[in-house]
């Protein structure tokens, strides 16, 4: 955005041929060397610097929320991962406690045809 300007001093009065600041506008290029007499032009200058320094600072704050965001989506993530593992356990654990039911049973069964066997053999050798 650019300010009309009047100049006053002489020595850039006849400066009006861009090509002598390397093409620059030579407003932009003058107010370095006197800035009083550019003060509206600098003015513009500085109000669109605080302009993109506002903008910059806009984006570092998303970019530092999102990055915030991620940092908690990997913590529920962690998380979850861990209530599964948890669960997980906890399923294995009551696979082992059935597994330890079935075995005594088993064991109990056995006992059952031993104590069911010796009743046999002790109506056999009654028999006799």
């Amino acid at each position: 955005m650019q300010a009309s300007l009047v100049v006053k001093n002489p020595i850039y009065e006849h400066n009006s041929n861009p090509s002598q600041f390397g093409g620059k506008d030579p407003e932009l290029f003058q107010h370095d060397k006197n800035p009083s007499q550019f003060g509206v032009h600098i003015r513009t200058v500085r109000r669109a610097d605080k302009r993109k320094d506002r903008e910059r600072e806009i984006t570092r704050e998303r970019e530092n929320e999102r990055e915030r965001e991620r940092e908690r989506e990997r913590e529920n993530e962690k998380e979850n991962d861990n209530e599964r593992e948890r669960e997980r356990e906890r399923e294995r654990e009551r696979e082992r406690e059935r597994e330890r039911e079935r075995e005594r049973e088993r064991e109990r069964e056995i006992e059952r045809e031993r104590e069911r066997e010796r009743e046999r053999e002790n109506e056999r050798e009654n028999e006799r």
